[in-house]
């Protein structure tokens, strides 16, 4: 029989004594079910028993337990890496959170820095008492969008407070700020990076709008703080909160007084009503 180059051929028999010709390969599945190769020079191969570091762009140098591999392009290789599949959301390379413990009640947010995924208090929504802002210790123009400052670095000398319609998550309170904060309401500022940072005023005047920047500034008295001071674009929760006056021992409200409490009454609920689109 002449030889016929890159032709594959099937033995007779399980151990042929005979090689193939030259350019050739006999390929048979052996009586142990293994399948086997042999070349022009009668050198077997099991087929079966193959591995994938037998492949020339394949390294498995270091190989460990759970790894995958991934291809390099400065080895022009295949190498051993860890697998990038997490089944814990703490493991994602994104989470800057090392546990659970601690965080219970609170929401996954996008961190400051904008790189990676944290718990914070914050509240999911629009919300009439409470908004997340970022301090801004100068006191010249704000510096962008979702900004509170005063018009004193040391807050307790401020007579001031300015603040974004639109705060540090994209929520648009406008409405609240220009129409419902006024001399009746308090606002407390504490840090989120460090919760001892805390400072409370009052509002002593109803808000002038500043269309240009989209700011709205009151008349404020420092009340009292922590002397944990509050940072440069740190995030502050700030909670809006509205003073309920204790009436003098033996007070006897006139029509006028129940009146007006009423309709403050009546401007909150309308305000609800309007968040909820009723």
């Amino acid at each position: 029989m002449s030889a016929e180059n890159g032709k594959i051929r099937f033995p007779k028999t399980n151990n042929p004594i005979i090689y193939p010709p030259n350019g050739s390969y006999y390929v048979w599945i052996a009586t142990d079910g293994a399948m086997k190769k042999m070349d022009e020079n009668g050198v077997v191969t099991n087929l079966t028993a193959q591995s994938i570091s037998d492949m020339t762009d394949v390294n498995l140098t270091g190989l460990q337990n759970g790894q995958v591999l991934t291809w390099s392009d400065g080895l022009q290789k295949w190498i051993p890496s860890d697998s990038s599949n997490a089944t814990d959301f703490l493991a994602l390379s994104d989470v800057t959170e090392t546990t659970y413990a601690g965080s219970s009640g609170k929401v996954v947010t996008v961190n400051e820095t904008e790189n990676g995924l944290e718990f914070t208090d914050k509240l999911g929504g629009a919300s009439l008492t409470q908004a997340r802002y970022k301090y801004q210790t100068a006191t010249s123009v704000m510096q962008g969008q979702g900004k509170i400052r005063f018009n004193n670095a040391d807050i307790s000398l401020a007579t001031k407070l300015y603040i974004n319609t639109v705060d540090f998550d994209g929520i648009d309170h406008s409405q609240f700020l220009s129409v419902f904060l006024n001399d009746t309401f308090n606002i407390f500022l504490q840090s989120e990076g460090n919760k001892n940072a805390i400072v409370k005023v009052d509002i002593t005047t109803v808000g002038v709008l500043n269309e240009n920047q989209n700011t709205i500034s009151y008349d404020c008295e420092f009340v009292r703080g922590t002397t944990v001071p509050l940072t440069d674009n740190e995030i502050c929760s700030i909670v809006f909160s509205e003073d309920i006056e204790q009436a003098p021992d033996n007070y006897t409200a006139t029509i006028a007084d129940l009146t007006s409490r009423i309709e403050s009454l009546e401007t909150v609920v309308n305000y609800i009503s309007y968040l909820m689109g009723l």
